[in-house]
Order: C-alpha cells, then structure tokens, then sequence
C-alpha cells in the first residue's frame, strides 16, 4: 500500500460524501434539535462538521476493509489533509441546498 493509494481512498470518501449531503437535509433538519445549546452558530458549519465525520467515518471503515490494518498517523493526515483542500467543495454542496 502506498500513499498515493491512502490519498486515492482519501478522495474517493469525499467524492462519496459530497454525493450524500443532501441525505443530511433530510436527516439534520428537525426544528426539535437545539443547535445553539450544541454551540451551533451557522446551520451550513453543522452540516459541514457532518460532511468531515462521515469522510472520516468512511474513510476509516474502507481503509481497514481494503488494507487489513486499521489507519496510522500518516493516513490520518492523508484524509484530513484531503479534506482541508476539498472543503470549498463540501462547502458549495451544502451551499446547493440553500443552507
């Protein structure tokens, strides 16, 4: 395994969650969840947190699955570093549902 594979894997677990932003619509918008006792300012950062969760979630379920050992410090990197560079991406997703 390489890093060029681990950043491959990176950008395939963002492509995927920005594929499911909209899916967070349907499953964060509930007028009952207090954001602002959750330190929430800006309902598109909730939804922005989401997005880096579910990458990172994805990210290291995937990597286990295809290298048979959980992420190390330079895989973390990788996708938190993949992250930093694509959030202008995630941010204009959440932005497309008018958030």
């Amino acid at each position: 395994m390489s890093a060029e594979e681990v950043k491959k894997l990176a950008n395939e677990e963002i492509d995927y969650t920005i594929s499911m932003i909209g899916e967070f619509s349907n499953l964060f918008r509930n007028q009952t969840i207090d954001q602002e006792h959750m330190g929430v300012e800006r309902e598109s950062d909730f939804y922005l947190g989401a997005a880096w969760a579910t990458a990172t979630n994805f990210f290291k379920f995937d990597l286990y699955k295809r290298f048979r050992r959980p992420p190390n410090l330079l895989d973390n990197h990788a996708i938190v570093t993949s992250l930093y560079t694509r959030n202008s991406e995630l941010r204009q997703a959440i932005s497309k549902l008018g958030i």
